[in-house]
């Protein structure tokens, strides 16, 4: 069984090597773990989804800075 290390892995799915090391902390790639300094993951894994949302997936409302001419504190 090969394993990757995590630069194969990165080099593989198109990530950079901090970004594969901080999904294998957060548990998000299964089967992997440390042997002395690097990440170790099984070989043939498909890369993660991305669990970040697009502006479509959301109800985004873009931040629009409202000014009054009413000073502060008026009734």
């Amino acid at each position: 069984m090969n394993d990757w290390t995590a630069a194969q892995a990165a080099e593989k799915w198109g990530l950079t090597v901090r970004r594969v090391q901080t999904l294998c902390i957060a548990g998000r790639i299964p089967g992997a773990w440390k042997q002395g300094r690097q990440w170790m993951i099984p070989s043939g894994m498909n890369k993660p989804e991305d669990l970040r949302q697009t502006r479509e997936q959301t109800n985004y409302l873009p931040y629009v800075m409202m000014t009054s001419s009413v000073p502060y504190g008026a009734p």
